[in-house]
């Protein structure tokens, strides 16, 4: 059985079968003209062609018995059958099996007889295959020739010169990329140096005749052209004379064909053999020729300038030219192989090459395909057919280099037309065939091979369909075998070369109609897919795999496909299309010539063929006759429905659309000048006015009120949108399409038309029909549009819908799941401000705050329907006043944003997303809704990213929650009388979270301010949350006894955190930069003094030793550790103006975020006009504590300790005090002693020296020993002079060198330096 890799082909009802192979002479002729393929007439399927079919993909497989009995059977009945040329075409296939079958046959005759089932599950018996074989050869007078060919010229001339040459190798080189995958071709030199030589075949001949001596072995020297006799005998030749040896017994033995061709004269046949040696010459150099590029021919001689290197082509290929050339005398240049000078007919190229390639193992079927069509050989297409035909399981080799032909072809021709374009100007043309002939005759032999068998045809159009060239081949193929593959096709093509702008570019003010959804998802139809996604088959693979040419040329996938210039100059192929298309839909549709029909396809399979037929006519411009849009016009009647209630959505739906899109297409390339009274335009007009009078759903509705609101207003360009984005919506693409000017013309035409042929009370109502209820709460995109295109001056119909629908919960619930809730709203406010003024909205401040009363806050979260529909319409009013004041910033009627609960409606569409089903689509309002409140409030955004507000909510759902009065009262009466059971106020801690978590913040702030700044005999007060926004230091103005309750204090500092951040925004909004700034640094100083000195003097607690991070009030810690990392500078300003010692032990230990400032310390410590000397020497006390807690390695903190040591330093003559004098002489503008001042902060400061760990940095270790050093040598020169003097003075000031001398030398020891002192 012969090997093959070919799969059967299935044969689809309904389908075309293959044309022939050929016309007579074993060869399809085509008439291909422009480079492209031509269109060829769509056949009427055969039996002839399906045998010629079913017999290619049966021999493929190796089924003789299966193939050849349905031939000869076709052909003995007399039919004109495809089937005898089909055969003649493989008769060098046929009778190289029967010669290998007759062997077979003969001596294993007996031993079959006895085992009739042996070959009957895997091989085929050669008793029942060799008659078969026999009859066909004999039933063809050309087999006897064709036998001496196969069965001893070509074995004979192939043996010696190319039969034993082993397969080429690729050459790869490191120095030169471009050749780095070119072809190692030095055995075809060697093949054709023994094509060449003179008395080959003499010597050929003389071995032959000394093939049967035993014992010895004949070499053939193609060097020296002498014959070399050894003794020892070679076991390859040994085996072929005994081969031989046996087969002239066989032969002589039995009474067979090939009888005939041993007793052949012998000039005959070297005649012949000379032919098949000239034509195996050529074809060897010819493939030489393809795969040696210009670097392997011209060598060195590139630099020197026979060659531009600079070709863009070249450099990318490594040839010059796609082309090749050939002598003019060449066997290959013949046109036509029955009038070749090498003989007629069966010695043709077309015989000859089947059978050299079979003894040819060097040359492959890619390379020799390849360089036939770079050559643009006339007999191109008949060989590589003849070879296909011969050699089945080559077909993927064959394509493979056809297609690298026609790559490397356009390549060179986009290089050419870049050249063109640039300064440069075309490159000089070379020799060789030229680009339009190479690409002709690639297309010529695709199509050849296609024609083989239905199965080839596929393959080749998987193949193309993979690297995204020939479309029109491929749809030509499409036409021919698979009706719907060309559908899909058609669609994919044409849809993806209209979109041209991306989904973010909405123009014009129109909407973003590209998510159309046009293909229905029924139950029972999935889409065909155009795109082969699956894995592909070995075969698939074997023809998408490495190619010929540099794989950079294999990127044709990323070029956007040509078929709709090629429909537009190929009338032909529009038209077969068409008509493909055409039918496909009368049979989907089960149209009959009197106007009834049943469907007989899916909704989505009609849906594809409609969309396909409007893109041919969209693109092409060629009008059908009016048959088809009747057959569209009879859907409505055929796709209604039983229901009484019209459903949201139908499967039918995208039908509905498309057959709409369709008319108005079609309608739109008719003539202007034709006659009103045609019978086309009556078709076309009935059937928009049938679409437009029966919609399937409120979908369908929606889409009929937007097309006759286009047409009504004249709006050329939305309505071309809105056509383009259902027919061109594929569920990949990811562009809008636009109207070209040519056809919005048309549409303007179409406009026009329609809105003088059809009433203008059906026009009204079908319009009108978008704006109910119903519609409205499904999908208000209608009314969307009509707001955009409403240019009254005065209120109207609209903005009574709008207002009917802000003011209805129910309503509102339905429309916010509309992804286009939000933008309705926002347009509704744009079509308001159009008008001249007064600007009054349509919702009113006190509208919103009435609502927000009437909201029960106790039941959100709690799945109940008239909460959520009333929050559902609190959200909708909200877009709609925040639009306005948008809009209008200025006007008297807008609201203040944050006296509205904006994080209570920001949570509940969050909610509603995240709860599934259809309130997937607030999404859109989300995002519409965060957008405009980011714009006054960007704090509430901002506050909800970073924290987790209000996921609370679940684990209190089974409390009550508290009013915002009720814990109002529940603080005052903490305060006034302390719960022995909650001294601490956790309850009121718990009672907050549980109540801001249910509540609005703003209800609940105001409450927690009012309970806190009450007293015992007072009433609450009351503050606006505006007016706590404004000014948050209110709370500050709570008593000691507030923040000493550590449940109130948290809620203070929850409370304090929101309004700090509000307070920032406004500020920034309503004051300059700079002067926003100044506030807020004064602001945030405030109040980390307050919270630092309540947390230092034992406020907080109730007892004051407590000197560790975990006794003090982590809610406290947290609050000043944020300020501070968010504003700098507060820390130099709290040290300059005076903290307490307390204050700054528990500022450094508490808070890192003071090391913040040092670089402004270093300031204050550099400038000694800034501050007097005890405030330098606080502020140097302050920074050298800073610094040491911060130490590790940081520079800035070394700095700030030599400045610090240096001003201590440098004061230590005023912290000693002067001599003779009272030390309290010296004294601040506040009256405080200067000298006390100095000597307290010298004394910290020498405490803080010997605190420093000595493992970290070197610098600051130094700096103290040298500061150390410095004072004790001033504190031992001033203790020398006060020898000899006595009295109380004099003991003192001993005692203060001597407690100096003690500190230094701690400090000393703690840093591992011994001073003597």
């Amino acid at each position: 059985s012969p090997r093959s890799t070919t799969p059967m082909a299935s044969n689809d009802e309904g389908t075309a079968s293959p044309s022939k192979i050929d016309d007579g002479d074993g060869v399809a002729q085509t008439g291909s003209t422009n480079g492209h393929a031509s269109s060829p007439s769509r056949p009427t399927s055969t039996s002839s062609e399906a045998a010629g079919g079913r017999l290619h993909d049966l021999l493929s497989i190796g089924e003789i018995e299966s193939a050849l009995p349905a031939s000869t059977h076709a052909s003995s009945n007399g039919e004109p059958t495809s089937g005898g040329s089909c055969l003649e075409a493989r008769l060098p296939l046929i009778l190289r099996w029967l010669s290998a079958a007759q062997p077979l046959a003969n001596v294993a005759s007996s031993e079959t007889s006895k085992q009739d089932g042996k070959y009957a599950s895997s091989l085929p018996n050669p008793d029942r295959t060799v008659p078969l074989l026999e009859d066909v050869a004999a039933s063809h007078p050309n087999a006897e020739n064709v036998e001496l060919l196969v069965s001893a010229l070509a074995p004979s001339v192939c043996k010696d010169t190319i039969g034993k040459l082993p397969p080429l190798s690729r050459r790869k080189t490191q120095t030169n990329s471009t050749d780095a995958t070119s072809w190692n071709t030095e055995n075809l030199d060697v093949a054709l140096e023994r094509l060449s030589t003179h008395g080959v075949y003499e010597l050929h001949k003389r071995r032959q005749e000394q093939l049967h001596l035993p014992g010895k072995r004949q070499e053939i020297d193609s060097a020296d052209g002498y014959i070399a006799t050894h003794a020892d005998g070679d076991d390859s030749d040994m085996e072929s004379a005994h081969k031989e040896q046996d087969m002239m017994k066989v032969e002589a033995s039995t009474d067979s064909l090939s009888s005939f061709f041993a007793r052949a004269s012998s000039a005959a046949n070297d005649s012949h053999e000379a032919s098949l040696r000239s034509a195996l010459r050529e074809l060897v150099g010819l493939v030489k020729a393809s795969l040696r590029s210009a670097i392997t021919v011209c060598g060195p001689s590139l630099e020197s300038g026979h060659v531009d290197t600079a070709n863009a082509f070249f450099k990318e290929t490594g040839f010059v030219t796609p082309g090749l050339s050939v002598q003019s005398d060449s066997l290959f240049a013949e046109k036509d192989s029955m009038m070749s000078s090498i003989g007629g007919g069966w010695s043709g190229l077309a015989v000859m090459l089947p059978i050299l390639m079979h003894h040819s193992p060097v040359l492959r079927h890619e390379h020799v395909a390849n360089a036939l069509c770079r050559a643009a050989l006339p007999q191109t297409p008949n060989l590589i057919v003849h070879m296909a035909a011969n050699c089945p399981s080559s077909i993927p080799c064959l394509l493979r280099g056809i297609i690298n032909a026609y790559q490397l072809s356009e390549k060179y021709k986009q290089s050419q037309s870049i050249a063109a374009n640039s300064s440069k100007g075309p490159e000089a043309q070379h020799s060789g065939a030229s680009v339009p002939d190479i690409i002709r005759t690639s297309v010529e032999s695709i199509q050849q091979i296609a024609s083989l068998s239905q199965c080839e045809a596929f393959n080749a159009i998987t193949m193309l369909k993979e690297l995204n060239i020939m479309d029109e081949l491929v749809l030509s193929l499409l036409i021919e075998h698979d009706s719907v593959g060309a559908v899909s096709f058609i669609v994919e093509k044409l849809s993806s070369s209209l979109e041209v702008i991306p989904r973010s570019s909405s123009t014009h003010g129109h909407p973003d109609t590209s998510g159309e959804d046009v293909h229905c998802r029924s139950r029972g139809f999935r889409r065909r897919k155009v795109k082969c996604e699956c894995s592909l088959s070995l075969r698939q693979r074997m023809m998408t795999g490495e190619t010929l040419v540099n794989p950079s040329l294999n990127e044709a996938k990323q070029c956007i496909s040509n078929l709709q210039k090629v429909l537009v100059a190929d009338k032909s192929l529009a038209e077969q299309a068409k008509l493909c298309v055409s039918k496909c839909i009368a049979s989907a549709v089960g149209y009959k010539q009197n106007g009834q029909g049943t469907l007989g396809a899916g909704f989505g399979e009609i849906a594809l063929i409609v969309q396909a037929y409007a893109l041919l006519v969209y693109c092409t411009g060629i009008v059908e006759c009016e048959t088809t849009i009747k057959i569209i016009g009879s859907l409505p009647s055929l796709m209604t429905t039983s229901e009484e209630d019209i459903p949201n959505a139908s499967s039918s739906d995208g039908v509905y659309k498309l057959a709409l899109c369709t008319a108005i297409i079609v309608s739109s390339k008719m003539p202007q000048d034709e006659n009103e009274s045609s019978v086309a335009k009556k078709a076309c007009l009935e059937c928009i006015q049938s679409l437009l009078s029966h919609p399937m759903s409120i979908n369908g509705i929606i889409f009929a009120s937007r097309l006759v609101g286009f047409i009504k207003a004249n709006d050329v360009e939305g309505l071309g949108k809105l056509v383009l984005s259902i027919i061109c919506a594929t569920g990949v693409g990811g562009g809008r399409p636009l109207p070209e000017k040519h056809n919005a013309s048309q549409l303007s035409h179409i406009c026009r038309w329609l809105s003088s042929k059809m009433e203008d009370e059906t026009i009204e109502t079908i319009h009108r029909q978008g704006f109910t209820a119903s519609s409205v709460m499904h999908d208000p995109i209608a009314v969307v549009e009509a707001m955009r295109r409403s240019n009254s001056q005065t209120s109207n119909n609209l903005d009574d819908l709008v207002k009917a629908i802000l003011s209805d919960p129910i309503m509102c619930s339905e429309v916010i799941s509309n992804q286009r809730a939000g933008e309705m709203v926002q347009e509704a406010v744009k079509m308001l401000t159009r008008r001249p003024s007064p600007h009054i909205p349509l919702i009113l401040p006190l509208t919103l705050e009435r609502l927000v009363l009437a909201i029960p806050w106790g039941k959100v979260g709690s799945k109940d329907d008239e909460t959520n529909k009333l929050l559902s319409q609190f959200v909708m009013q909200l877009l709609y006043a925040l639009a306005f004041l948008e809009d209008e910033p200025e006007s008297p009627f807008g609201i203040n944003p944050r006296s509205l609960p904006l994080k209570e409606s920001l949570c509940f569409v969050s909610l509603s997303k995240q709860s599934g089903g259809k309130s997937d689509n607030v999404v859109e309002v989300m995002a519409i809704l965060k957008e405009s409140i980011s714009k006054h409030c960007p704090d509430i955004i901002k506050s909800m990213e970073t924290s987790s507000w209000r996921h609370t909510e679940t684990n209190y759902q089974h409390v009550t929650a508290p009013t915002p009065a009720m814990f109002c009262k529940a603080i005052q009466a903490h305060l006034r009388a302390a719960c022995p059971t909650d001294p601490s106020g956790t309850r009121l801690e718990q009672m907050f979270t549980i109540c801001s978590s249910t509540y609005p913040m703003s209800e609940v702030s105001v409450a927690v301010v009012g309970g806190i700044l009450a007293t015992k005999h007072s009433q609450p007060k009351f503050y606006s949350y505006i007016a706590l926004c404004k000014d948050p230091l209110l709370l500050m103005k709570a008593s000691a006894s507030v923040w000493k309750c550590r449940g109130i204090r948290c809620v203070i500092l929850r409370v304090l955190q929101n309004l700090l951040a509000a307070n920032e925004c406004i500020s920034m909004k309503c004051s300059s930069e700079r002067t926003a700034l100044e506030y807020l640094s004064a602001r945030d100083a405030v109040i980390v003094r307050c919270i630092l000195f309540a947390c230092q003097c034992g406020f907080v607690f109730e007892s004051s030793d407590a000197n560790t991070l975990n006794a003090h009030c982590e809610m406290s810690v947290n609050m000043i550790r944020l300020i501070l990392s968010r504003r700098q500078g507060i820390v130099a300003t709290l040290i300059k103006q005076g903290l307490s010692d307390q204050s700054v032990d528990w500022l450094v230990e508490c808070v890192p975020e003071s090391f913040v400032d040092a670089p402004m310390l270093l300031s204050l410590l550099s400038e000694k006009g800034l501050l007097t000397a005890p405030e330098r020497l606080q502020v140097a006390d302050a920074s050298l504590r800073i610094a040491i807690v911060n130490s590790k390695g940081e520079a800035v903190a070394d700095r700030l300790v030599n400045a610090s040591l240096s001003v201590l330093v440098d004061l230590f003559q005023l912290a000693i005090g002067p001599v003779g004098v009272p030390v309290s002489i010296l004294r601040e503008e506040n009256g405080e002693d200067a000298t006390s001042i100095c000597r307290n902060a010298m004394f910290r400061m020498l405490d803080a020296l010997a605190t420093i760990n000595p493992k970290y940095s070197l610098n600051v270790k130094d700096s103290a020993i040298m500061a150390i050093s410095r004072l004790v040598t001033y504190s031992n020169k001033h203790k020398s002079d006060l020898a000899g003097v006595t009295g109380a003075v004099a003991s003192r000031r001993k005692a203060l060198f001597n407690e100096i001398a003690e500190k230094c030398s701690k400090a000393n020891k703690r840093l591992g330096c011994a001073i003597q002192i």
